[in-house]
């Protein structure tokens, strides 16, 4: 559940053909280029921003603003680093430092953004319950601290996967 005012933000992957050239074949497929997991992504369950927008009004969230997310190097220097990944030789951290992931207007393949939810309609209330009951709910401000990035289990959860992704080299 979001409060009212909450922040909603997403990153997913667009529906289209060159989301599956890069996203399936390339990176999944092509014994030359792959480095993630056979199966890991399914073409079909990838989002327009067409369909997200319609799922977020659904749900009474306004969309704030979406933006691409591409490599910030050009593709052709990707598919040896691709490659070093793939034969153990580089790191995924290394890989991600190498290719830094960087804001675009390009939305054809991945895209990143945010939302908020919108405040209920307001309710015709009796004159006589104006009185806010002495077991509310808290204040809509009232937030819990976020997770810290450098908790024990976020690192352990990293280790884990990069752990699933090294079995899958051999």
């Amino acid at each position: 559940m979001l409060r009212p005012g909450g922040l909603f933000l997403f990153d997913t992957i667009n529906r289209t053909r060159i989301s599956k050239l890069v996203m399936i074949k390339l990176c999944q497929d092509w014994p030359m280029t792959a480095w993630m997991p056979p199966g890991l992504h399914d073409w079909d369950q990838f989002i327009t921003p067409a369909e997200l927008r319609d799922m977020l009004a659904r749900h009474h969230l306004r969309e704030e603003g979406m933006s691409g997310l591409k490599p910030g190097i050009a593709p052709p220097a990707l598919i040896p680093l691709m490659r070093q990944v793939k034969k153990g030789r580089l790191s995924y951290a290394g890989f991600g430092r190498r290719s830094a992931m960087v804001l675009s207007k390009d939305l054809r393949v991945s895209y990143i953004g945010h939302a908020t939810k919108a405040a209920p309609a307001a309710k015709a209330t009796p004159a006589a319950s104006a009185t806010p009951a002495a077991s509310a709910t808290p204040p809509h401000n009232t937030r819990r601290p976020a997770p810290s990035l450098n908790s024990g289990h976020d690192r352990e959860g990293f280790w884990r996967y990069e752990g699933f992704l090294a079995s899958q080299r051999q």
